[in-house]
């Protein structure tokens, strides 16, 4: 019996031995810190939150890097931003000169600056880039120069360019924090933007030719990742395999930035799927539910005002009491006031510290009265009473 109770007892220890040791497997993963980190293979990387800012998970994310075409997110905001899209632009001699990834600019051609945009976002046309960039700067180097200021003003401070495509060169550099910025801005700023980057394929004239040039996207995540949405794939020998991606669900934007990965798809992905995973949807203040009225100070009238966008944040169990909504607006504002300017903004701060701000705007234009005319309406006014009274 003693015998048989010894024997008993080992298979026992054993069975909780192992129990033990599964559980430690099965807990691990959900911690999210440890979680993120195994599963990266990209020297740099970040995760943020499109629509407040707010950094999920980051490594080596302040590193300066190659980046490749990845460039042409900036070139492509600056285009949109200082451009006209139907202008035309024609091809220099040092566009269709330009190698690589390309559509084979000829020197005279003539395309729109939408055409062009297109296939510098879907085909990663090198050429377009360089047409692109001496359309609205003059030159490549003054349109580089412009690319910097305009990162540097966005947040980007890490960033410099020199030139609109990403070929290599050693001056030409970023990091994955600066590149979600910028990503950011353009996401959440410029619709044209987004149509750029989520449009599979589209054809664009090549005259002289019996054929159209056909452009296809280049980014597989927009076919292989629930709910994608953008954004852009680069490569160079020096940068190695670069990409910026985003994926919206159930209202909620991220933004995935690897650089020098052995596969971006794959780092990508696991990137996304963490912050789906470990975070929830906190909607902070939505465009329907933010309106309110603010008194002109030089006007019988008051002006309505909102939000341009609803404002969501993704976080973790437990994280809601960290989460404050300021609103920065004043009680008067003064006039005249036209319909789309910013009169004050919303501060989302998270655990004590600003994560982002959402403009708050006049929905409607306020007419402000000259002297003369407040003067007329009070004379006109006191008289129309006299006159209902004397009756």
């Amino acid at each position: 019996m003693c015998f048989f109770l010894q024997i008993l007892n080992k298979i026992l220890s054993t069975v909780i031995v192992c129990i033990l040791i599964l559980q430690s497997f099965l807990v691990y993963p959900l911690k999210q810190s440890e979680a993120a980190s195994i599963y990266v293979d990209a020297e740099s990387a970040i995760l943020i939150d499109a629509s407040s800012g707010r950094i999920l998970y980051e490594k080596n994310a302040y590193q300066e890097r190659p980046m490749a075409s990845v460039t042409k997110i900036t070139t492509a905001i600056l285009a949109l931003e200082e451009g006209n899209l139907e202008s035309i632009v024609k091809v220099s001699k040092r566009a269709a000169e330009t190698g690589e990834a390309s559509i084979w600019l000829e020197e005279g051609e003539e395309h729109s600056l939408e055409d062009l945009l297109f296939a510098l976002m879907i085909k990663s046309a090198n050429d377009s880039a360089v047409a692109i960039a001496e359309h609205v700067g003059g030159s490549v180097e003054e349109f580089a120069k412009m690319m910097t200021k305009r990162a540097k003003e966005l947040g980007a401070n890490n960033t410099n360019y020199k030139n609109p495509n990403g070929l290599h060169d050693p001056n030409h550099y970023t990091t994955a924090h600066d590149l979600a910025i910028i990503t950011r801005h353009a996401l959440l700023n410029l619709p044209k933007f987004r149509e750029l980057i989520t449009t599979g394929k589209r054809t664009m004239a090549w005259e002289g030719h019996e054929w159209d040039r056909i452009l296809i996207n280049k980014n597989k995540l927009l076919s292989q990742y629930d709910g994608a949405d953008g954004v852009k794939t680069g490569f160079t020998s020096q940068a190695g395999r670069t990409f910026v991606g985003s994926a919206t669900r159930d209202g909620r934007q991220l933004i995935a930035v690897v650089l020098h990965s052995p596969d971006i798809y794959a780092d990508s992905s696991r990137l996304l799927d963490y912050g789906f995973n470990s975070f929830e949807t906190m909607p902070i203040v939505t465009k329907s539910e933010f309106q309110k009225s603010i008194p002109v100070s030089n006007s019988s009238k008051s002006v309505r005002v909102g939000i341009s966008r609803d404002l969501v944040m993704s976080l973790a169990k437990g994280e809601q009491s960290k989460v404050e909504l300021i609103e920065d607006i004043p009680s008067v504002v003064e006039g005249p006031i036209k319909k789309g300017d910013k009169v004050g903004q919303m501060v989302l701060q998270f655990n004590n510290k600003q994560l982002a701000t959402v403009p708050v705007y006049a929905l409607e234009q306020v007419e402000v009265k000259s002297l003369r005319q407040s003067l007329w309406q009070r004379i006109t006014g006191f008289f129309s009473n006299i006159f209902r009274f004397t009756v």
